[in-house]
């Protein structure tokens, strides 16, 4: 179970009160395992090592094959409350963990229904992680909701609570999870929605309240920030508390339309785009992350209503970007439905439905469905492919 929570780079991500760190310390335990298993993947950690342990002097095969070159499968660790998504291959792969369990007691951060992000042989969106416990950055930004990639709500932490994952699947070239916690705050239900395939990560995150709130969706990410619209400097903190105040050298613009970032880091180059809603604010600038603290760069997205839908597409390439647009598509029978279509630049159209009640038919794009999650996709040779998860 440990090699199936990691990075495909072996280390584990620092949720909570933990750092990043790798398994592949444990290479003599593995040793044995292969040997005792025949368990392919195990290779990836036993390798990593001088085969000079007791382990593997004893009970080790002869000589250890090569690892293959193939993907661990997403998995959700319900005990946990954690789920991890995999997609590709190699140096290539996409991995996404969803944190929607238990609190963690003292050890945990309010930070429910939060993203850590790996790809393109990177950690890109990360968790925080944490520092000393008598540090004064440790309670004023590690274990602040601003601190993670998350939502929050009126600039305040979330509640010690946990969440439920309601969808959950996995198949070669597509991996959803989707989770809802509606204890974070009062009178708040948040519902996160994420959809990975080898190319992109699709986040569609609804925040529902009965009254009017101010939602800041927030994105963690390493590498040089360039912002895709014109902004001015801030000025001023965002806030003078709840980890706000750590937010520094920031600009900011008002936007109604589609707007992008991007990240550029050794290489690879992390595209994000979010669709439009009318007097979203975004502002750019500089956090931290890891022990000891390093600068992360981190943008928030800002918007204040009753309900609020962030519907962003993540894509890390190395290169030239494979995917060309996406853009917002009607729904017919749920105007509640949120419905888009992602186009690739090598032909293929996904079109993905994202709904929240059961037992409803929809129709967006010339298919009609009555599950809460529709993936359609075409390829280039005009084969259709459907996924529909009630």
């Amino acid at each position: 179970a440990p090699l199936l929570f990691t990075f495909p780079d072996l280390n584990f991500p620092a949720i909570n009160d933990s750092d990043v760190f790798s398994i592949r310390g444990r290479h003599p335990l593995y040793d044995l395992a292969y040997a005792r298993f025949g368990e392919p993947a195990y290779l990836g950690v036993a390798q990593h090592g001088a085969r000079k342990s007791l382990e593997a002097f004893l009970w080790g095969v002869e000589q250890l094959p090569e690892p293959p070159q193939f993907a661990l499968q997403s998995n959700d660790f319900s005990g946990l409350g954690a789920a991890v998504l995999r997609q590709g291959a190699g140096d290539d792969q996409l991995y996404l963990h969803l944190d929607y369990g238990p609190h963690g007691g003292g050890h945990g951060h309010p930070d429910k229904l939060a993203l850590t992000f790996w790809g393109r042989g990177l950690q890109l969106a990360p968790d925080p992680g944490r520092l000393a416990y008598a540090a004064p950055l440790q309670g004023s930004w590690y274990e602040q909701t601003f601190a993670h990639n998350t939502i929050c709500v009126d600039q305040q932490n979330q509640q010690h609570t946990e969440g439920t994952l309601t969808a959950f699947h996995s198949e070669p070239g597509l991996a959803i999870a989707r989770a809802e916690c509606d204890t974070a705050y009062p009178d708040v239900t948040m519902d996160r929605t994420n959809i990975m395939t080898d190319r992109y990560l699709l986040d569609v995150f609804t925040v529902r309240a009965g009254t009017e709130h101010t939602y800041d969706w927030l994105w963690h990410n390493f590498g040089s920030l360039t912002a895709g619209m014109q902004t001015t400097p801030l000025g001023t903190p965002l806030h003078d508390a709840n980890g706000y105040q750590h937010f520094r050298d920031v600009t900011t613009a008002t936007t109604d339309a589609d707007w992008s970032a991007t990240f550029a880091l050794e290489g690879v180059q992390v595209d994000l785009r979010m669709l439009g809603s009318p007097g979203t604010e975004v502002y750019f600038g500089t956090g931290m992350s890891n022990n000891p603290p390093v600068d992360c760069p981190m943008l928030v997205a800002r918007r204040t209503g009753a309900d609020a839908t962030f519907i962003t597409l993540i894509e890390p390439h190395r290169g030239a970007r494979s995917i060309e647009s996406i853009k917002r598509l009607p729904v017919t029978g749920d105007e509640s439905a949120v419905a888009v279509e992602i186009t690739h630049a090598d032909g293929r159209v996904d079109v993905v439905l994202v709904a929240a009640d059961t037992g409803v038919e929809r129709t967006v794009a010339g298919h009609t469905t009555a599950a809460r999650i529709a993936w359609f996709t075409t390829a280039p040779d005009g084969v259709p492919t459907t996924v529909e998860l009630e």
